[in-house]
């Protein structure tokens, strides 16, 4: 099932979870995901852009090894061995969920080009650290010594 159809199922749904397994995890889109939040378990909630849907979706993921214990108290439905519907025993209140959604901070995709114009102060230092020793010249001492300094500055952000 794609994400387009996923939406789809979501603005229609009044009184279900859909949950789907992808890959080693279950994971409730939109409104599943604020019904699930709401009533069975307070998961981090995520948020990204989808460019297929021009929009922003909001999901909550977990482990295959939670499912059995998170839905044992509802009835479910199994109508492929990738998809699971929990049903909530009738209509749910979802006048909150535009507002909860909005709420959730979308997270940002970067490139590759923009995470290494990012680079941190240490991170700039360390480099120029390495360009300017002189390794032809330094004992296996100063080796150390220079090796150990670059790590404290990487993990501490100074020397």
């Amino acid at each position: 099932m794609t994400i387009q159809e996923k939406v789809e199922t979501e603005k229609h749904n009044e009184d279900k979870i859909y949950l789907y397994k992808e890959g080693g995890f279950w994971k409730a889109y939109e409104r599943s995901a604020y019904v699930f939040y709401n009533n069975i378990k307070k998961y981090l909630v995520q948020k990204k852009f989808v460019k297929c849907v021009d929009g922003y979706v909001v999901y909550i993921g977990f482990p295959n090894s939670k499912i059995s214990e998170l839905i044992r108290d509802y009835s479910v439905t199994i109508p492929d061995e990738r998809t699971i519907v929990v049903d909530m025993g009738g209509r749910v209140d979802l006048r909150d969920f535009d507002t909860w959604k909005n709420l959730v901070e979308a997270k940002e995709i970067k490139t590759t080009e923009e995470k290494n114009n990012e680079q941190s102060d240490p991170e700039k230092e360390a480099i120029h650290r390495i360009r300017n020793f002189m390794l032809e010249s330094a004992n296996p001492i100063e080796c150390l010594i220079f090796v150990k300094e670059l790590k404290h500055l990487l993990s501490n952000g100074s020397i």
